[in-house]
């Protein structure tokens, strides 16, 4: 049995990977849970990832390697933290990465939107280099007022407005592929009108990620 290792700054994305994991219907793996809200709270004071944070975070990440296969960084503020760990037997993987990647495999012009300002600039780097790989074009937006709802414990309305840029991305027709970045935003999906173009999100796409790595490695 395959163990993949969370690393949550939120409570509540638990129960979004735990859904994420019972869809993909793969009894080979299982998921465990940590949450360090500490992490994206220094982050926001900051105004992004520090060195200081990155070496908090991989300080976490060491301590959760002896008893996992492979490690996912749920939070997209803290991915880059998983950039500077060396390659080893457990994988440690940002939760935007695969979905990055198949976004650019997937449309030629994208857009990736994400609701908190510390995900802006991480997020950027990370699609655009996706999309210079395989040609295509992205945008990256941030939902304006979307991150105030979600820290003051309006899901609703935080998911709604998420689905509502997502709706108004897809009815420009300037989009063929529509990312929503943040691990939290993926319950949007569900409220976006079905004639969009394909969105996609992140826990689906990082377990698959995870799951293929961690095989890679044992040889299955």
């Amino acid at each position: 049995m395959i163990t993949l290792g969370c690393l949550h700054t939120a409570q509540s994305n638990i129960a979004i990977f735990e859904a994420a994991r019972e869809q993909q219907r793969d009894d080979g793996y299982r998921l465990t849970h940590q949450v360090h809200r500490h992490l994206l709270q220094r982050a926001e004071q900051a105004g992004g990832m520090t060195a200081d944070i990155a070496k908090a975070t991989q300080a976490i990440i060491a301590g959760m390697m002896p008893q996992v296969d492979g490690i996912i960084i749920t939070c997209s503020s803290l991915g880059q933290a998983a950039e500077t760990l060396h390659a080893g037997t457990v994988p440690v993987l940002r939760v935007d990465q695969a979905l990055a990647r198949q976004a650019a495999a997937q449309g030629r012009h994208i857009l990736a939107l994400c609701a908190a300002p510390t995900t802006l600039a991480p997020t950027a780097i990370l699609f655009t280099e996706a999309a210079a790989a395989t040609g295509a074009r992205v945008e990256v937006r941030q939902v304006e007022g979307a991150w105030g709802r979600y820290r003051s414990g309006d899901i609703d309305g935080y998911l709604r407005a998420i689905a509502d840029a997502a709706e108004r991305g897809a009815d420009s027709g300037r989009y063929d592929c529509i990312a929503l970045t943040q691990a939290s935003m993926s319950p949007a999906v569900a409220l976006i009108n079905a004639s969009a173009p394909p969105v996609l999100s992140s826990p689906a796409a990082s377990l698959r990620q995870g799951l293929a790595r961690v095989r890679l490695l044992r040889g299955d």
